[in-house]
Parts: C-alpha cells; structure tokens; sequence
C-alpha cells in the first residue's frame, strides 16, 4: 500500500494543491521513523507533513475499499496516537469542503495532543 511521490492519488493530488493554494509548507511523503510500539513496520509513512505547525495528514483514500485498508488506517491511527503524534485524517467525501475539515481537524489535533504553541501559530495565520 505504499505509495512513492511520484504516485499520489487524485485525491493526495486534490489536497497537495489545495496546501499550496494556501501556502502550507509542507512535505509530501514523509516517513517517521522509531515509533514505540509499532510491531508490523520499521517506520510509517504519511502523507504530508506540515513543518511549521508539527502535524501530519493522512489522506484515507482507500478506507472503502475494503476491511483489510480500514485495518492498516486504525493500527496507524493507534501507533500515531501511542506516540502522541499530531496527525489529521481526510476521508474522501472531506475533499468538497477541505478547507473547513482541515482547519477544523489541525486545531482540535493540536489541541489534544497539547501543542499550545503551534496552536497559536495556527490560530495567528489561518
């Protein structure tokens, strides 16, 4: 399921645009490495990474597609969580309304994980 940079989905592409329409400095395709209790991988990948605000997006583009796909989303999503990992998560019928989802999802996240200064960041330039 991995997929290279130059392989994005349409839907990676849709929300890649959307982060440069918005002048997101961002990286696409970044892996993190070291994560505790990950037993299945020696690192993970996802797929952006927003430097400037710590956090992660993670497009689900292929959550209906099967149990197997919905299984690797949620043992990320605990792996992220168990090392408190600011990460928002995009389900496809969230690409009409991106630009609401996603300052929704960065400012609850870096809530939750207590990121009060990237939340100010967040806050002062979105």
């Amino acid at each position: 399921m991995e997929i290279l940079k130059d392989e994005l989905t349409e839907g990676e592409l849709v929300i890649e645009q959307y982060l440069r329409d918005e002048l997101y400095k961002f990286e696409v395709q970044k892996e993190i490495v070291g994560l505790k209790g990950d037993k299945t991988r020696t690192f993970r990948r996802d797929d952006f990474y927003i430097k400037e605000y710590d956090i992660y997006l993670e497009f689900l583009g292929m959550w209906n597609k099967g149990e197997q796909y919905r299984q690797e989303y949620r043992d990320k999503m605990r792996v992220y969580n168990a090392n408190n990992i600011a990460c928002v998560y995009l389900w496809p019928d969230n690409l009409g309304f991106i630009k609401q989802a996603l300052n929704y999802r960065i400012e609850r996240e870096l809530r939750a994980k207590k990121k009060f200064r990237h939340l100010a960041k967040f806050k002062r330039f979105r």
